[in-house]
């Protein structure tokens, strides 16, 4: 059989071996700094935070965290083309959501790649441990990260930390 006609399932397979973008680095932090170089600096990365119980944040509400960043560092490792970038959130019930998409197009040298900057958005699930996760469009999780809501007054907050640090929870 000559190239031109190979059976469309050969096809298929040729196209699903080129690879995924790689995440080299997924965290939340409370500022993003791009030097003059582009380089990017990340400044006070957490994995807890608070949230006023004056917000009032309603089950099923989306909101956004204010002064947290979500940082994702991509690369083409392998990959090539286009991509479609998945970002989810994982409530402390364990409800996924989608909570934003970006467009990639892989190209160049392994090592280059994109940095994506998001705010922290979540559709609220209450008080516990949400996780962040970057998948591509068919599902393959790329990266993953905690981050920890406690709710209540500054003081209350500020207390659930401290008792958090102490325990290791």
């Amino acid at each position: 059989m000559s190239k031109d006609k190979r059976p469309a399932k050969a096809d298929k397979k040729k196209r699903a071996t080129r690879g995924v973008p790689v995440c080299v680095g997924m965290l939340a932090c409370n500022q993003i700094v791009i030097g003059e170089d582009k380089v990017a600096t990340l400044v006070r990365v957490v994995d807890t935070v608070g949230a006023s119980t004056s917000e009032g944040r309603k089950i099923g509400e989306v909101g956004e965290i204010s002064g947290v960043t979500l940082f994702m560092a991509v690369k083409r490792g392998e990959s090539s083309g286009p991509f479609e970038l998945l970002l989810w959130q994982v409530d402390p019930h364990q409800r996924r959501s989608k909570i934003g998409r970006v467009s990639y197009e892989a190209k160049g040298e392994p090592d280059t790649g994109i940095n994506i900057f998001s705010p922290v958005r979540v559709v609220w699930g209450g008080e516990g441990l949400y996780w962040f996760e970057l998948t591509t469009q068919n599902g393959k999780l790329m990266a993953k990260t905690p981050l920890r809501i406690f709710v209540g007054t500054p003081e209350e907050i500020n207390r659930k930390v401290e008792a958090r640090n102490q325990t290791g929870l």
